[in-house]
């Protein structure tokens, strides 16, 4: 896929076993772009959460990005994808 498509999460696992994801608030955008291996993400006032292993929503920290664009390595990302089905194709 070599163009942006809109997401509703995208999580990761960093070095350290650190897991993070990334969801646009409202009016918020997330897209990403899946090629050669690698996911680019571009956002828009976002929440990105952080948790070391964690196990309760207390062991995960928080921060709200007005702006973000980053690359993942493609095997270690999960992308949640926006879709709506067009009135009448159901």
């Amino acid at each position: 896929m070599n163009e942006n498509q809109t997401a509703e999460q995208i999580a990761w696992d960093a070095p350290g076993s650190v897991q993070i994801s990334l969801v646009p608030m409202t009016g918020g955008l997330l897209q990403v772009r899946v090629e050669d291996g690698a996911v680019t993400v571009t956002g828009r006032n976002c929440r990105l959460t952080q948790g070391d292993s964690a196990k309760a929503p207390k062991d995960v920290g928080a921060t709200y990005l007005a702006e973000v664009q980053l690359t993942i390595p493609l095997c270690r990302c999960f992308i949640t994808w926006k879709a709506v089905a067009a009135p009448g194709q159901v």
